[in-house]
């Protein structure tokens, strides 16, 4: 089983991060910032190598993507 975790802040309000997400921390004293954690996991099929930097690779490109969206609101 492959699993992994990716954390990203982004420079946005809870409001401005909850119009598009549901799963945001608000950081304590950064009310401009919150914390967007994603994760997940899953069973590779056939080769077992690479699966962990794969999933990685998919949730920080999508929290990178999210911060640009949220940024450039």
């Amino acid at each position: 089983m492959a699993s992994t975790s990716v954390t990203c802040v982004v420079q946005a309000s809870p409001e401005a991060a909850g119009d598009l997400i549901g799963s945001f921390h608000a950081l304590p004293g950064r009310p401009e910032a919150v914390e967007v954690r994603w994760s997940g996991r899953f069973v590779p099929e056939g080769e077992r190598r690479g699966g962990r930097g794969s999933l990685r690779h998919i949730h920080r490109d999508g929290l990178e993507a999210l911060a640009t969206a949220i940024e450039t609101r």
